[in-house]
């Protein structure tokens, strides 16, 4: 499968993107009410843009990702990248679109001369990151350690 064309997202498109995103959290198994209380907590603001780095797939757009710097202390080896968002309207879901943004991530990773790409997964996508080679990291510290993080080496 080839890489979706992706363009950078800048703060034009914010509006958009953060429809994007609340659309795709639509389907996401969680109660409603539960929903409407974190969706805000999904969108993207100016301010994200000075540490993040989001792309977006044509002028509509489908699917989106965003990518920051990963943390030392959360990653087995650095440098590494953080794949903070990855978002894809319902209607193009299953169509493979989102395995290859993860594709289109972990190549921008090794561009960057990062040594893997972390995950930090809502648990309903624990099963897509596995079957896409990303490892379980192991919770050390409870108080700090997200449950759901994931792990690529990358072969540069």
């Amino acid at each position: 499968m080839t890489e979706p064309e992706l363009r950078p997202v800048g703060e034009e498109d914010l509006a958009a993107i953060n429809a994007l995103v609340l659309e795709a959290i639509t389907v996401w198994p969680m109660a409603d009410a539960v929903r409407q209380r974190i969706a805000p907590s999904y969108c993207y603001d100016p301010m994200d843009l000075e540490h993040m780095r989001l792309f977006a797939t044509g002028t509509g757009p489908d699917a989106m990702i965003a990518l920051e710097d990963a943390h030392a202390r959360d990653v087995p080896q650095t440098p590494a990248v953080l794949l903070h968002g990855i978002y894809v309207r319902p209607s193009v879901q299953g169509t493979g679109l989102g395995r290859r943004l993860v594709e289109a991530a972990l190549a921008i990773a090794r561009r960057d001369s990062a040594a893997g790409l972390l995950v930090k997964a809502q648990r309903s996508a624990n099963g897509f990151f596995e079957a896409l080679g990303f490892e379980a990291l192991p919770v050390v510290d409870p108080a700090r350690d997200y449950p759901h993080r994931y792990w690529r080496t990358l072969g540069i």
